[in-house]
């Protein structure tokens, strides 16, 4: 070190102590952190995890809906039936009673849907035989298993297309049979339960329906049958009618100005659309078709809820459970 700056500093620290000292120790850690600083860094491992591919969320395999059997029909087959079962009109506990097994319990059995079976029974005293569903586990013997696959139907109601259609307490025709429960009326509907072959001579096909209270026997050929969903989608939409509005309105026999006036209508007469065809309109008037104008100022279209007369106990949307 140069003499001369040794001999100033002694100087200083002689006279100024502190301030030299300081100066030391601020000089020192200077050169410590630029040590520190001017060191080579030392290469780490960085430690890498493997890429973890994305979680699969695992879902439960839905069970398959088990396909509800459909009712295995019989050919009236004798059964014996428990006394004091009670025959309802619907396969469920809730359904409508219709009567208690009593006196004599022989019976024949028509159709077994699911736990119930469909029989037919006639309590003494009474002059026809009645039809309604009992728990299975009441009919205690059979004497036959004839069964009918062929006969199930996904056509579950019937609109009747004819007047007096005979519902009948047994699968025949004869006079002397005396077996009508009721007579059906054009325009009403019924639901059908199931369907069994007649004699194998005869060639025909009977149907087992519930309409109103009654249970019973009919033949095919006086109804259009149709589906559930086609039920559903009837009631749902409702039914089209002409309302009059004004005075002798022509009520005609064909779609033309010049077509025969069956009759006129004043205000309030109301009138089932049928169709609509062009620039008139098909329609029934007490089970009489004809046709409107659509020119006509004094007519209105008015949607009214089908209600379904002859059928109780709808399982969907409707507050019709008209029983004749």
């Amino acid at each position: 070190m140069n003499i001369k700056i040794y001999e100033g500093l002694k100087k200083l620290n002689n006279r100024h102590p502190i301030l030299v000292r300081g100066g030391a120790i601020v000089a020192t850690v200077i050169l410590i952190i630029t040590l520190i600083t001017s060191m080579p860094k030392k290469q780490g491992t960085e430690q890498v995890f493997p890429t973890m591919p994305p979680k699969i969320e695992q879902r439960a395999t839905p069970t398959p809906a088990t396909p509800t059997p459909a009712p295995v029909h019989y050919d009236g087959f004798d059964i014996k039936i428990g006394q004091g079962t009670r025959m309802r009109l619907e396969p469920s506990q809730d359904g409508a009673y219709v009567e208690t097994i009593s006196g004599d319990n022989r019976g024949n059995l028509i159709a077994i849907d699911g736990e119930y079976a469909l029989v037919s029974h006639r309590n003494p005293g009474d002059s026809y035989t009645r039809l309604g569903y009992v728990p299975g586990e009441s009919v205690v013997t059979l004497s036959g298993n004839k069964v009918y696959p062929e006969a199930n139907t996904d056509k579950k109601y019937v609109h009747f297309t004819a007047n007096n259609v005979r519902i009948r307490n047994e699968m025949n025709t004869s006079p002397e049979a005396r077996n009508i429960l009721t007579t059906a009326k054009k325009g009403d509907y019924a639901r059908v339960i199931g369907v069994v072959r007649g004699a194998e001579w005869s060639n025909e096909t009977w149907y087992v329906v519930t309409y109103g209270n009654y249970i019973g026997y009919m033949l095919g050929e006086n109804g259009t049958f149709i589906s559930e969903e086609e039920m559903q989608e009837l009631v749902t939409r409702g039914e089209d009618y002409i309302r009059i509005t004004g005075t002798q309105v022509n009520f005609r026999a064909q779609p033309s100005m010049n077509g025969e006036v069956l009759t006129q209508l004043n205000s309030g007469a109301k009138l089932k659309i049928i169709a609509d065809e062009g620039e008139w309109y098909r329609v029934s008037l007490n089970g009489v078709e004809g046709y409107i104008s659509k020119s006509l100022k004094c007519i209105e279209i008015v949607n009214e809820k089908l209600v379904p007369r002859g059928i109780t106990n709808l399982n969907f949307n409707t507050e019709a459970h008209m029983t004749r």
